[in-house]
């Protein structure tokens, strides 16, 4: 039986790799001192490579696996119990490593919410026209909006819905990718540190 010259234990309590058990084996890894990931306690999103998205713990998972470096085949990182499996090769044999590597969370309310709770917004999405269309494309922007910005308020009148944006180049983009057709116009609303800030206005109608 194969006793783990540094620790004592038997092969039949550990797995083993060469002569050592794998929590002495010493193979080359490097892993982060520390690792925070911010995340916004109102809106749920995370910050990931200097990028807010929606909370995906699959995508934290390859994030936080992607921060560790050494001579590795592969690495799978498990955020609910904070673990991560390392596999190594050695002498044409694939050993997967356990270690306890844990993720700290910054909570703090990021731009998008800050800007929310003042009540700020930079664009209108006036709907017109068709009730059906109106009412379904609303909710489609909405949920769209919200991946990239956010929508700080929806107001239903009688010719319509307006919906009020937080970012006007966000709504380029979705209107864009969705291939509607638009009148736009601007109104100056401030000024701010010398620069003149705007508001601006996306008139759709659907037949």
């Amino acid at each position: 039986m194969i006793i783990c010259p540094k620790c004592g234990i038997t092969e039949d309590k550990r797995n083993f790799i060469g002569p050592f058990c794998d929590k002495c084996y010493e193979f080359e890894i490097k892993l982060p001192k520390k690792l925070e990931i911010t995340h916004c306690k109102r809106c749920n999103k995370i910050r990931l490579g200097g990028v807010w998205m929606p909370y995906n713990k699959e995508k934290i998972q390859d994030y936080v696996a992607g921060r560790f470096k050494g001579d590795l085949e592969k690495v799978d990182y498990y955020l609910d119990s904070g673990t991560a499996i390392f596999s190594i090769m050695k002498d044409g044999k694939i050993y997967n490593i356990e270690r306890h590597f844990e993720v700290k969370f910054d909570l703090v309310n990021c731009k998008n919410c800050n800007k929310q709770s003042g009540g700020y917004f930079e664009a209108i999405i006036q709907l017109r026209g068709n009730k059906g269309a109106v009412e379904r494309w609303s909710k489609i922007f909405h949920r769209t909006l919200n991946n990239t910005t956010y929508v700080s308020k929806v107001k239903e009148i009688k010719e319509g819905i307006d919906l009020y944006v937080g970012s006007t180049r966000a709504v380029i983009a979705v209107l864009k990718e969705a291939g509607i057709r638009y009148n736009i116009s601007r109104k100056l609303h401030t000024r701010k540190e010398g620069k003149n800030l705007y508001r601006t206005s996306f008139a759709i109608r659907f037949e």
